[in-house]
């Protein structure tokens, strides 16, 4: 096939990005699934009507989800998204899970049941593939496979666990010596980063881990090499279209980080390859986006017209000679900066085939040439010889920045005293529009020094139109609320607005 080694992710987390390819190829703040969790993300944030799949069985195709659908798909269940024909999705260990599994129409979602499963997990999602090829071969279809290899734990199958055991990890960024270019929270917490734990389990860093990541994508790959077998058994290997991608990097300490969500290509790049009937086997190095530009090209082979956020990824495999973007913007969120002891802060950045620039909420700057310095040792922003460069791309992202709240910490107030705190919102579309939202709990936010006093402001205290909670508190007491901004644009995939959630404890003395 194809192989694109300048493939990314915009956003690259889990959830954000699956969101984004199942929505046909929009960006994350398209979709309004930014995180992984609530409230700014996972299944309950995702628009599912008039998705890929829709589109697709609309078009007579035979749908399949097998693997991981989005992150928090418990909280929806016994819901089955619309648009699937089969839809798998196991929850548990490995070697020892609940296998959740429905089906549906275009037009309705389904409601699924549950059985018990203690057939290794990418063994059992081969088969489910397999057999869904064998039953659907005289019909188009589409299947979306996830394995969860490598997720942690990244449990090895039986015959691969003594596979690496020799196996080193080397890398001129692991460790870097010299982090006097990097911003603070490099600075201050490399070697101190730890992956958070989601509902695919523990994640995690060590040359231990690392070996069991790579046994655990052994069965993936002797399941694409069975999948390819049954289309060319069934006469379909000429008239199929295989993509292999990921949805996101991960990081093995590089920079002193591990895990994915960072601006640096071992988070932000993917595998990509593209094996399409008659289209020759080559290398391509322009910049392509998997989470737009794949459904973009899944849409057009079906003959659906839509307008994505995506590029014809179709011409660009078939060899055409099509004009292609310069730069891809990529975009991070997180949750609460409060919620959690350490918080990469939200960043974004364009990356062209040469440069990498980077923008944090914090001001902090970077750029990198890639040409000379794939491994991002030594960043140019604070050479003058770039500041054109910087400006440039700068403002090159501007129209791709994704709306969110500038984290600041509200002062304390004091009882019978004037209180005024500013809340800001950042790029997206103004006017922004506020309000005060029901949050389900931060981690860290649910106190008992709030008693009685989370979900609300301070009394006294009011959240204005222009995003300043101000008033005169009437009490003493400690407070935590959610809030929601809007601006005005109109998405594409939902036809909303672009929102951020927040929360937000005022102490007042």
């Amino acid at each position: 096939g194809v192989y694109f080694p300048n493939a990314f992710i915009t956003n690259p987390l889990c959830c954000p990005s699956r969101a984004s390819f199942l929505s046909g190829g929009f960006y994350p703040f398209n979709t309004h699934v930014l995180t992984n969790q609530k409230p700014n993300g996972n299944a309950t944030a995702f628009f599912d009507e008039g998705t890929l799949p829709v589109l697709l069985q609309r078009k007579g195709y035979k749908t399949a989800m097998i693997g991981k659908y989005l992150n928090g798909y418990a909280a929806i269940k016994p819901r089955i998204p619309p648009g699937w024909t089969t839809f798998i999705e196991p929850e548990g260990s490995w070697t020892q899970y609940r296998v959740f599994e429905g089906s549906s129409t275009p037009d309705e979602p389904g409601v699924g049941v549950q059985r018990p499963e203690d057939t290794y997990l990418t063994y059992f999602l081969r088969d489910e593939a397999l057999q869904f090829i064998e039953e659907n071969s005289a019909s188009p279809f589409f299947i979306y496979l996830t394995p969860k290899a490598p997720h942690g734990p990244a449990t090895p199958a039986p015959e691969d666990e003594g596979l690496f055991s020799d196996y080193v990890f080397e890398s001129p960024s692991v460790p870097e010596t010299d982090l006097s270019d990097k911003p603070a929270y490099i600075r201050e917490n490399a070697e101190d980063d730890e992956e958070e734990e989601d509902d695919e389990g523990p994640g995690g860093h060590g040359i231990e881990f690392f070996r069991d990541q790579l046994r655990s994508l052994q069965p993936v790959d002797r399941m694409v090499k069975e999948i390819v077998d049954k289309l060319e058994e069934k006469n379909l290997l000429d008239k199929t279209v295989i993509v292999f991608a990921g949805d996101n990097g991960y990081m093995w300490g590089e920079h002193g980080f591990f895990a994915k969500q960072k601006p640096y290509e071992e988070s932000v790049k993917v595998p990509l390859v593209v094996r399409m009937p008659k289209a020759p086997s080559r290398i391509d190095n322009h910049v392509v986006a998997v989470n737009l530009d794949v459904p973009t090209m899944i849409l057009k082979l079906a003959g659906i017209e839509k307008q994505t956020d995506g590029l014809d990824l179709y011409s660009l495999v078939a060899g055409a000679n099509i004009k292609w973007r310069d730069g891809l913007a990529l975009q991070a969120w997180r949750n609460n900066p409060e919620s959690i002891a350490f918080t990469v802060p939200f960043w974004v950045a364009l990356r062209t085939e040469k440069y990498k620039y980077i923008e944090y909420d914090t001001g902090e700057k970077e750029l990198y040439d890639l040409s000379v310095d794939p491994f991002e040792l030594e960043s140019l922003h604070a050479n003058p010889a770039y500041a054109g460069v910087m400006n440039e791309f700068s403002q090159g992202l501007k129209p791709f920045t994704g709306m969110y709240i500038l984290f600041s910490k509200p002062p304390a107030g004091i009882t019978g005293e004037n209180y005024s705190f500013e809340l800001k919102a950042v790029a997206g579309k103004p006017p922004y529009h506020w309000a005060l939202t029901d949050l389900e709990p931060f981690v860290g936010v649910k106190e008992k020094k709030f008693v009685d006093c989370f979900k609300r402001l301070p009394e006294g205290l009011e959240l204005r139109e222009d995003g300043t909670i101000a008033g005169v508190p009437t009490k003493q007491e400690y407070c935590a609320v959610g809030v929601e901004v809007k601006d005005s644009s109109v998405s594409q995939q939902d036809g909303l607005p672009q929102r951020y959630r927040y929360s937000v404890k005022i102490e007042i003395k």
